[in-house]
């Protein structure tokens, strides 16, 4: 089971795949801030976005739970009126661990349900 620092570690890249990391910042869409006229500090800010790096870092002792997590992820179950998701469909985890010769350790199953758990906080927030 993941517990301390790896486990923060498999949360964080959860939050990278589905919190609030910027998205990409076009050079047309600051080149569109410039031409409207927006305040310096408004195009500084996007400038810097534009320049962030978007990568992650992943420990090797996690990559197969954090590859197997991001191979899953329209393999959510849902439930109630509005969908709302309630947690991976482990048989499809279990199929897609198959088709990507991941192998699904007790490790790697518990790093995919703290991302699983992160995201779902993510998701219902």
């Amino acid at each position: 089971m993941y517990y301390g620092s790896e486990g923060k570690k498999l949360k964080d890249a959860a939050g990278h795949m589905f919190g609030s990391v910027d998205k990409e910042v076009s050079p047309e869409f600051i080149a569109d801030l410039k031409a409207k006229g927006a305040p310096r500090h408004v195009i500084k800010d996007y400038e810097a976005r534009a320049r962030k790096e978007n990568d992650f870092i992943v420990h090797f002792d996690n990559w197969d739970a954090v590859r197997l997590f991001n191979s899953c992820r329209t393999q959510w179950r849902r439930a109630g009126l509005n969908g709302a998701r309630v947690g991976l469909d482990y048989v499809a985890v279990e199929i897609v661990a198959k088709a990507k010769k991941i192998g699904v350790s007790e490790e790697t199953f518990g790093g995919v349900q703290v991302m699983e758990a992160e995201s779902l906080r993510i998701f219902n927030a």
